[in-house]
């Protein structure tokens, strides 16, 4: 009876605590499962590719010569005045001449005469004809040796008085003419207002009208 007893106990008796629990859990709701997030990039950054390769790049140089290879020149490097400038001798620097004293050089080199009895060559080397008598003529003046325009005339007529002795005038004359053309076809400035073509076209004048007498009258040269 005993026997009995404990079995009907074992077998319509409530369960153990542990049974009790896994029968819990296994009747207990699963919890709802939630959706992942779809995480979708914004329409005004554009997606950002990452460069996996180890490689680094070269680095770009700009060639010699090219604008971004030249160094920017400070302000006060721009402001001086270059060395070359600043120690030029002065044999070398622009020298302004009046129209006076290109007369004289004009007129000395082109009918090769002189009233200084010490300059026996012009600067090109040629040989130059000592006028005493136009040097008396020009005693007084602010600059007793320097020829001017108006010193053509008297000079012709003392050099056509030397010429007379060794050499027919004319042939004394005709190199003088050509020295006057070739001056004038030398001059770059025609401007009517250029003083140096207003000597020139003078003493071509000059020129002229002494050939002339020369042909005509030349016991007017003594």
């Amino acid at each position: 009876m005993r026997a009995r007893r404990l079995a009907k106990l074992g077998q319509g008796g409530p369960p153990s605590g542990a049974e009790a629990d896994s029968k819990a859990l296994d009747n207990s709701p699963a919890p709802p499962k939630t959706p992942p997030t779809e995480i979708k990039p914004s329409p005004s950054q554009p997606p950002v590719r990452l460069n996996m390769s180890s490689q680094p790049r070269p680095t770009e140089t700009a060639p010699e010569g090219s604008v971004g290879n030249t160094k920017k020149r400070r302000a006060s490097d721009i402001d001086q005045d270059p060395a070359g400038v600043a120690n030029e001798p002065p044999s070398r620097r622009l020298q302004t001449e009046s129209i006076e004293e290109w007369t004289h050089q004009f007129l000395s080199a082109t009918f090769r005469i002189t009233t200084d009895s010490s300059q026996v060559y012009d600067k090109s080397g040629h040989k130059l004809l000592y006028l005493p008598g136009l040097e008396l003529e020009m005693q007084g003046r602010e600059h007793p040796r320097r020829l001017t325009i108006e010193d053509l005339d008297p000079a012709f007529l003392e050099v056509g008085s030397m010429f007379t002795r060794s050499k027919p005038l004319l042939d004394g004359f005709l190199p003088f003419w050509k020295n006057v053309m070739r001056a004038i076809k030398q001059l770059r400035d025609r401007r009517p207002d250029n003083n140096k073509l207003a000597v020139m076209l003078e003493a071509k004048r000059l020129v002229m009208s002494n050939c002339i007498f020369a042909l005509t009258m030349p016991e007017l040269f003594g």
